[in-house]
């Protein structure tokens, strides 16, 4: 089963941990690296697999706040 898959699953049958999981820490990591690049210097973030699908993810958040992103 992939990861999106699993994802997706989740936010359907298990709404309330799924808005845990993802949704409430993806916002916490975009809240923290929007920390982090606007304290100067270089910023290098790697995430997970988890952390980028979804229609939750962390480049979602990072969307809404104005932050480019690029998936590498």
């Amino acid at each position: 089963k992939s990861s999106e898959r699993f994802i997706e699953e989740m936010r359907v049958k298990t709404p309330a941990l799924y808005a845990v999981s993802h949704p409430q820490r993806n916002r916490w990591w975009a809240a923290k690296i929007d920390e982090l690049l606007n304290g100067g210097g270089a910023t290098f973030v790697l995430l997970g697999n988890n952390h980028v699908l979804g229609p939750d993810s962390v480049p979602v958040s990072l969307t809404r706040r104005g932050i480019a992103t690029r998936l590498v």
